[in-house]
């Protein structure tokens, strides 16, 4: 599209920003599959002692600079991190429990449509395990679809806007 400049029609500049949202959606499956993959598995399992509200924070910020380099609109939406946290520093599987934050948070930010997007992050311990809930103020997903949208390749909403790869939740 650089090398055409001003002279290339308006048909080849669509269907390049079709291609080029398409390349992104396959990149993205590809990271999303291999993080699949290696799920579960013994051999990949890093424990590390980590602070959770820390990793939640650093996994808001990675999402949300991940959202404004994909933002076609004119004015990125103010995305806000609440958290309430009450444990101290736990000893966790890092990868596994990254890679679901980062599901959790991206789908928070990705699917709500507003100017604002506030996610709000409670972390506590409870019979020993740690108890994360993640809250958004966006749209919701609707009844009938909840028992589906933890299945692999499940999504909601298709075409190049912002369904995901059907992965992340799966995690």
């Amino acid at each position: 599209a650089d090398d055409l400049g001003d002279d290339m029609p308006e048909l080849v500049g669509s269907h390049l920003a079709l291609l080029t949202a398409r390349v992104a959606r396959m990149e993205q499956l590809h990271a999303d599959l291999l993080a699949y993959s290696r799920t579960g598995r013994s051999a990949n399992t890093r424990i590390q002692e980590v602070f959770v509200e820390s990793l939640c924070r650093q996994v808001f910020e990675d999402e949300v600079q991940r959202l404004k380099r994909h933002w076609d609109g004119a004015q990125p939406p103010v995305c806000t991190l609440h958290t309430i946290v009450d444990i101290q520093p736990q000893r966790v599987a890092m990868d596994s429990l990254r890679a679901t934050l980062t599901a959790l948070i991206r789908n928070a930010l990705q699917h709500n449509t507003g100017p604002e997007r506030n996610v709000e992050v409670t972390v506590g311990l409870e019979d020993q395990m740690i108890d994360i809930i993640i809250a958004d103020d966006g749209p919701g997903i609707p009844e009938r679809y909840r028992d589906r949208i933890f299945g692999v390749f499940q999504v909601l909403s298709a075409g190049d806007g912002s369904a995901g790869s059907g992965i992340g939740l799966a995690l």
